[in-house]
């Protein structure tokens, strides 16, 4: 099993290191297709989960972060909960092996309700 988490993380660190160049827009994990996660997911869920879904949390908060900064308004991150977000990326991710990773995070990031004007006066 450890081998198995071990050559997981390797994978999914090459796989980072190995698409890296000078105009690179996107990090991590979730700068893959959403084949790539499923790949992932097989030889360990549990990882694929945490680690994928991990990715998304924090890219979601940097984009609401943005958002609110730019137009005082967001998402409500909080209004799903946390499997059922996961759910809804595998949805997406199965039915598009080919989009990227993000593509399906951004469609779970605009499935979240709007908040109007939640900017810091």
């Amino acid at each position: 099993m450890k081998v198995r988490v071990v050559v997981l993380a390797a994978t999914m660190i090459l796989a980072v290191v190995g698409s890296v160049k000078a105009e690179t827009v996107l990090w991590g994990v979730g700068a893959k297709t959403c084949g790539i996660f499923a790949s992932n997911y097989l030889i360990n869920p549990k990882l694929a989960d945490d680690v994928y879904h991990s990715w998304a949390q924090g890219f979601m908060s940097g984009v609401n972060y943005a958002k609110v900064a730019a137009t005082g308004d967001s998402r409500d991150l909080a209004a799903m909960p946390t499997d059922e977000q996961m759910a809804r990326i595998k949805k997406y991710c199965n039915a598009r092996p080919l989009a990227d990773y993000v593509d399906a995070v951004m469609d779970l990031y605009n499935g979240f309700p709007q908040n109007k004007n939640t900017k810091s006066k």
